[in-house]
């Protein structure tokens, strides 16, 4: 919609995160003139370039929400006033969130932080910014929020509280200033690949988030003059997940069909008559470390002092180690010198079959909706038993190729491994840096 918002004035707060950035440079290319607000100076900079390469010259006003008192917030509104006269739209996407924390274990900080932030700030910038969006002819206050559904969940602490008293104050405040007052409403994005995401979900694990360019549409159009209330976009209603749609995803984490050259290189010096009993082995023990994972997996970080980065990280140097033996096999084997010649535990349960994405997903589906955890168990049975299947049939292929094919199968996976661990390696470090940004 080029023009839907031309001669406007758009102030984005949070405006260089992910989301913030991506709803600037959406209006500005609309046709706004956006204030950028944010507390980080050199951040703001490169997302004025974006901004001003989509439409008109932006606007910068660095403040930090968390030290920011209302006599900042009326200052802010002041300043906005006389360079502009006026303020059409307020866009809200400053957040605060540590991770997910169980609330007993939580500090008091952290929790007031995030309460303050994403909350009380919120607040105090709209109730400043109210009269200069009453002058305009269509004024808008839009609150980004997240999906109650999930927030209102077990370890989301004051960042979900906050969530849910913003959808009161929505409700609120627009039944105060009635149809004739300035627009108040609330917009869910749906799930995007930004640095706060990245704080509850393993990269290589989260199939459902979005770039946040791909939301600069809906963004935009929150701002345009339309509906009053609460705007979904992309958010699922009812209860979220299905048990087939999430034992499908967890299949896919599980990855049997990848595991197979594995598991044949595994099983060279295993006798046949052995294979099944020690494949159910570790099949068994993998179905327990993920119902572990299920239930208490939070909880063991956290006893630990462990991030979900880590695991990854941990689980792509493993996965690499591996992926190099396969490609320059040692008389050992894959394996190195193991006792009995067979598998037990590393590598086969862990970290092939229940791997550091298998085990951060369905940590993440209890977290989310901890009332469903018998259909969460049904989807992690479903998804054990397909794979269980697939790789039972997988000793019968030892019979079927020859040793030359499998050779060169084993290297070829070996290289397959070898970049998926590096993969693995750099999501565990990018997920770090963005949770430290």
């Amino acid at each position: 919609m080029p023009g839907a918002l031309q001669d406007r004035i758009v102030l984005v707060s949070g405006a260089a995160g992910g989301l913030g950035a991506a709803a600037a440079v959406a209006c500005a290319g609309a046709g706004a003139t956006v204030v950028l607000l944010g507390r980080r100076i050199a951040a703001l900079n490169r997302v004025y370039d974006a901004v001003r390469a989509a439409g008109p010259e932006p606007a910068l006003y660095p403040l930090d929400l968390e030290g920011a008192s209302p006599d900042d917030y009326d200052q802010l509104a002041q300043t906005l006033e006389r360079e502009f006269g006026r303020l059409d739209g307020l866009l809200h996407c400053a957040a605060e969130f540590k991770g997910l924390t169980p609330l007993l274990h939580t500090d008091p900080a952290d929790f007031a932080r995030a309460l303050h932030v994403d909350l009380t700030a919120r607040w105090w910038l709209t109730q400043a910014c109210l009269p200069l969006l009453a002058k305009a002819d269509a004024g808008a206050a839009v609150f980004v929020l997240d999906d109650p559904a999930r927030t209102s969940g077990a370890f989301w602490g004051g960042y979900g509280l906050a969530q849910a008293g913003q959808a009161a104050l929505i409700g609120m405040l627009q039944a105060e200033l009635g149809e004739a007052g300035p627009r108040i409403s609330g917009l869910r994005p749906g799930p995007l690949r930004t640095g706060l995401r990245a704080r509850a979900y393993q990269a290589n694990a989260d199939r459902e988030a979005r770039p946040p360019a791909e939301s600069r549409r809906r963004l935009r159009g929150a701002a345009v003059p339309g509906r009053r209330g609460l705007a979904r976009a992309g958010a699922r209603g009812g209860r979220g997940m299905t048990v087939l749609s999430a034992a499908v995803l967890l299949f896919f984490i599980l990855d049997p069909l990848g595991n197979i050259p594995v598991l044949l290189s595994l099983f060279k010096g295993v006798p046949a008559e052995r294979q099944r009993r020690v494949l159910l082995r570790e099949l068994l023990i993998a179905l327990i470390v993920l119902m572990l994972f299920l239930w208490g997996g939070q909880y063991a970080l956290e006893l630990m002092h462990l991030r979900q980065e880590s695991v990854s990280i941990a689980g792509g140097i493993v996965l690499f180690l591996i992926g190099l033996r396969m490609i320059f096999p040692t008389a050992d084997g894959v394996m190195g010198e193991v006792p009995g010649g067979e598998p037990f535990i590393v590598p086969l349960a862990i970290p092939m079959i229940a791997g550091p994405s298998g085990m951060a997903a369905v940590m993440l589906l209890g977290s989310q909706e901890p009332g469903r955890m018998g259909d969460w168990m049904l989807a992690l049975t479903l998804a054990w038993g397909a794979t269980a299947i697939i790789l039972f049939f997988a000793t019968w292929l030892k019979k079927l190729l020859g040793t030359r094919a499998l050779t060169a199968l084993e290297r070829l996976m070996g290289m397959v491994i070898v970049a998926l661990s590096v993969q693995m390696f750099l999501d565990g470090i990018s997920s770090y840096l963005r949770a430290a940004a």
